[in-house]
Formats: structure tokens, sequence, C-alpha cells
């Protein structure tokens, strides 16, 4: 195309796979199999078989958590990437305050007491 990867595709990149890697895969333009992609952590699982079925099933492990709670672990997980550790760190503890103050966080921590399966209500 005559083009570089954009909205930040060279900085998270060579952030996932190195930049040997990144520089190999955006120089040459070359698509790379599954299996390696699996190796370089690029995606989670090669599925084979009915894909939709497979996407769907993954998608329910996490319908049992609150949803409150996962996005703000996504978050975390996202910022620490782009930020130095120290900075992680902080957006880690100004999330994990937030996730702390949900119905669901007391919820979970009633049902681990309890010793029973938790039941959020994305609150």
């Amino acid at each position: 195309l005559g083009l570089i990867p954009g909205y930040g595709g060279t900085q998270r990149l060579a952030r996932l796979i190195g930049e040997a890697r990144a520089q190999e895969m955006i120089l040459s333009g070359a698509t790379i199999e599954a299996e390696r992609a699996e190796r370089w952590g690029l995606v989670n699982a090669i599925v084979e078989g009915d894909l939709l079925s497979e996407g769907k099933a993954f998608a329910r492990r996490f319908t049992i958590y609150s949803l409150p709670v996962l996005s703000y672990a996504k978050e975390a997980v996202q910022r620490s990437l782009d930020n130095p550790v120290v900075e992680g760190l902080r957006i880690e503890a100004d999330l994990s305050t937030l996730a702390f103050q949900t119905a669901d966080a007391s919820e979970g921590m009633e049902a681990f007491a309890q010793k029973r399966q938790a039941v959020f209500q994305d609150r």
C-alpha cells in the first residue's frame, strides 16, 4: 500500500513481540502462520473447527464474572503496556480502588468467605 502501520501499530507490535520480529513483519509485509503467531503471543489459541461456536464458548467463560471489574482489569493491563512500571502500578491501584467500591466486590468477598459461587450483578 505504500504505508506504514498506523494507529500505534508499530508501537504495540514492537512491545508485544520485540523489535526484531516487529521489524521483520512490518518491513516485509508478510503474513505469519497461526502457530508462529501463537508462539509469539499474538493470539491466545488456534481454533480448528467451528470458529463461531468456539468463540461463543470462549466468551461464555467470562459471563460469570463482574463486568465492571473485568473492564477495570482489562484497562489495567492495556495501560501497563504504554507506561513505565511505576505508572502502571499507580494505574492498577486506582482501578483496584474503583473495583473495590463495587457491589460486586462485596458479593465476591462474601461468597469467598461462605465458600460459594459469587452471583454478580454488574454493579
